[in-house]
């Protein structure tokens, strides 16, 4: 049985064989589904008690960027504003765009490269605090799961005295949309691949994964229709998105979806801490957000780090 309709409607292509570049380009189209009854709380958590050391990492669907003329000023300002470390970016259209996004911010950026119109992934770094190695597509075999190829990379958090604090595999996705039955089942199938290159991944040396992106499902979904199964149901992960999602918040303001989500393994929680996770609601302090910058909102998670 198809449930009811409650996260966001996207014309999807494949993509095609592609490579890697630091920028890339696509189209699509998103629409949506009925409000949720319950609203978020009026203010995030408050973060601002880890101190300078913490590192700041969000994800964040930014709309078939750019959307306008003014999207890349307002972006760059509000990636300051919220002091990010990295930026996992889904729905990348314009290659140029991205790129003087990251000139902008003086930033690096990185993007999941494939055939001339379709949006990607990517993220956005300060290359100042954030070291980048072993950049990779994965499931570009597997279109069914993933239309939209993930990007994966090595990564390595700096301290003012250049020592690495923080080293993880980092990856991006944005998952197949719309409610259909189809659909569904496309993201279930994405879920049992992600957790099954993560597992294999904890296999080796590495032990801190993170995973941030635009999923496209609830995470309080009733067991029977609950795409995250595999991953809800293993101690060896966790969604730091879950405490936002039980208080009700939601990351796509039109319908109060909450599609957007992190998720860690286990060790990654030493060097999140005491760490904070919460939807930034920009749309309620940026005029004109939800049309000059995007219909999603950004979650940032804030790790104390050891």
């Amino acid at each position: 049985m198809v449930r009811p309709m409650r996260v966001l409607f996207c014309l999807l292509l494949v993509f095609g064989v592609g490579c890697f570049e630091s920028w890339s380009t696509e189209s699509g189209l998103d629409s949506g589904a009925p409000a949720r009854d319950v609203g978020p709380p009026d203010a995030p958590m408050d973060a601002s008690t880890l101190g300078d050391g913490a590192f700041r990492l969000a994800t964040w669907n930014l709309e078939q960027f750019p959307l306008t003329s003014s999207t890349v000023p307002s972006v760059a300002r509000l990636v300051r504003e919220l002091d990010l470390d990295v930026v996992g970016v889904q729905e990348i259209r314009d290659r140029e765009t991205f790129e003087t996004l990251a000139s902008a911010l003086d930033f690096e950026q990185i993007v999941s490269f494939g055939s001339d119109g379709f949006t990607r992934v990517g993220f956005l770094y300060d290359p100042e605090r954030i070291r980048v190695s072993e950049i990779d597509r994965l499931f570009r075999d597997d279109d069914y799961a993933y239309p939209r190829d993930p990007i994966k990379a090595q990564l390595e958090v700096l301290r003012a005295d250049g020592t690495v604090a923080f080293d993880f595999l980092f990856v991006v996705v944005h998952l197949k949309a719309r409610t259909d039955l189809e659909s569904q089942q496309r993201r279930v199938a994405a879920i049992e691949r992600l957790e099954a290159w993560m597992t294999e991944q904890l296999e080796g040396p590495e032990q801190d994964i993170v995973v941030v992106g635009d999923f496209n499902d609830l995470l309080d979904d009733p067991p029977d229709s609950n795409v995250y199964g595999p991953l809800l149901e293993d101690d060896r992960f966790r969604f730091l998105t879950a405490a936002a999602v039980a208080e009700g918040d939601y990351t796509f303001p039109r319908f109060e979806s909450f599609i957007d989500h992190i998720l860690v393994t286990r060790d990654a929680l030493d060097e999140y801490g005491e760490g904070v996770t919460a939807v930034s609601h920009l749309e309620r302090t940026v005029p004109r957000y939800l049309v000059e910058v995007s219909d999603h909102l950004p979650v940032v998670a804030t790790f104390a780090l050891p």
